[in-house]
C-alpha cells in the first residue's frame, strides 16, 4: 500500500503529495529487518500500471524481500487486482487525523507464490 501524505495541507485542497511505503503486513516485516535483522519478505500481488512501480523502490530500501511479488497485468479498470492506496492528513488543533483509503483487491489472491512449494 502506497500512503499519500500532504504534508501540512489537507487532502482537498493539496497540490502535492509525499508518498510512502506502507501497510500493516510491510510495517511487521520491515520493523522486524531494521529492528531484529531478520530476513522478510512480502507475498502480494501488485497491478502493473503506472502506480505500482512505485511500491517497490521503498520496500526494497527498507531491506524487505520483494522476490515473491507478482505483476498482474492491468484491465485498465481494476477488476483483476489493484495497488492500495491511503491518503492521511495530519490533524490541526481541533482537527482530527483523517485518512481515505483505496483498499487493494483480491492482491494475495492473485499472487503465484504458493506455501506448499515455495515458489
Amino acid at each position: 500500500m502506497l500512503r499519500l501524505d500532504p504534508g501540512d495541507g489537507r487532502i482537498a485542497t493539496t497540490r502535492s503529495f509525499r508518498v510512502w511505503e506502507g501497510g500493516g503486513e510491510y510495517n511487521v516485516a520491515r520493523g522486524l529487518h531494521r529492528c531484529f535483522g531478520q530476513r522478510t519478505a512480502v507475498v502480494t500481488a501488485l497491478a502493473d500500471n503506472p502506480v505500482g512501480p512505485a511500491g517497490p523502490g521503498p520496500v526494497y530500501q527498507g531491506g524487505v524481500d520483494q522476490s515473491h511479488v507478482t505483476w498482474v497485468p492491468y484491465d485498465g479498470v481494476g477488476r483483476a487486482v489493484r495497488n492500495g492506496l491511503n491518503f492521511t492528513e495530519r490533524g490541526f488543533g481541533f482537527v482530527p487525523r483523517s485518512a481515505v483509503r483505496i483498499a487493494s483487491y483480491r492482491s494475495i489472491a492473485a499472487s503465484t507464490w504458493h506455501e506448499s512449494t515455495g515458489s
